[in-house]
């Protein structure tokens, strides 16, 4: 019998243990390993367990005939403990693979910033356009009557207002803010309805980029902010994104910033499955 033990080189704590036979008068035995493995291996220091890339090679496969949450709810049947988390990482790794798979872009990319910096003068929901030398243009988006109303809501409101990054709407990232409408009722519901506000259009999400869109709003908030009133105590909820937390304090320092309970929920999901796996 033979044994051997390896440490991860990022991180001496998660071990892998190897045994076998190399001679026995049973010959299967020969056919057969051991691997232990002893700790819990983490990507980063939210303690998120990477997914086997077998797993995600075996949700690829699946992608031509069943959608994202029959493939989830499937996984989740054979194996739990090996499954995706969610749904949105499996629509992830579709989108990743629908982009590897595109040709690639062969546009001038050059007309393509001119033409968006035209439409500053001719497109309404255009405001402005922020080219930094070296990176793609962030595109700040809203209109004037959506910035009134949006104001008014402030003004009169003790509502939060969300912010959050959108991922696989295309090449971009959208960060938008939303916040319902306490002037309207839905017919059905009975509820206030959920409104778009202002919107940035960006390629990365680095502490810069956020900063110039939340500073682009404080000015704007501060415009007519004696006669509609808009405190200074905002309330803004989020996911625990550190770049953008870290925007909302710089640029709004009296607001709150409150965490979504989705978020809550999903990291309580993660941690409960990392102490199972552990165990």
């Amino acid at each position: 019998m033979h044994r051997y033990e390896t440490v991860l080189k990022s991180k001496s704590a998660f071990k892998k243990h190897v045994s076998w036979f190399s001679s026995t008068s049973d010959t299967t035995l020969t056919e057969i390993a051991l691997y232990e493995y002893q700790g819990t291996y983490v990507i980063n220091s939210d303690n998120k367990v990477r997914t086997h890339p077998n797993i995600i090679r075996q949700v690829q496969s699946e992608f031509s005939d069943k959608k994202p949450k029959e493939i989830f709810l499937q996984m989740n049947q054979d194996n739990s403990m090996t499954a995706p988390h969610d749904t949105k990482q499996i629509k992830n790794a579709k989108y990743r693979q629908k982009k590897a798979n595109q040709p690639s872009n062969s546009n001038n990319i050059a007309d393509e910033i001119l033409e968006v910096l035209s439409m500053l003068n001719d497109h309404p929901f255009v405001q402005q356009v922020i080219h930094k030398k070296g990176q793609v243009p962030s595109i700040l988006c809203y209109t004037e009557k959506q910035m009134t109303d949006f104001k008014m809501f402030l003004a009169r409101s003790d509502g939060a207002v969300g912010v959050d990054r959108t991922f696989n709407l295309g090449s971009f990232f959208v960060t938008a803010l939303v916040y319902k409408h306490h002037r309207v009722v839905k017919k059905d519901t009975k509820d206030y309805p959920i409104f778009i506000g202002p919107m940035l259009l960006h390629k990365d999400a680095s502490y810069k980029t956020h900063y110039t869109f939340f500073s682009h709003l404080a000015s704007e908030f501060k415009i007519n902010s004696l006669e509609l009133r808009i405190p200074e105590d905002l309330v803004f909820g989020c996911d625990d994104e550190k770049a953008m937390t870290n925007d909302i304090r710089d640029a709004f320092p009296s607001a709150t910033r409150l965490l979504c309970s989705k978020h809550l929920k999903d990291n309580l999901n993660i941690i409960f499955k990392i102490k199972l796996v552990s165990k």
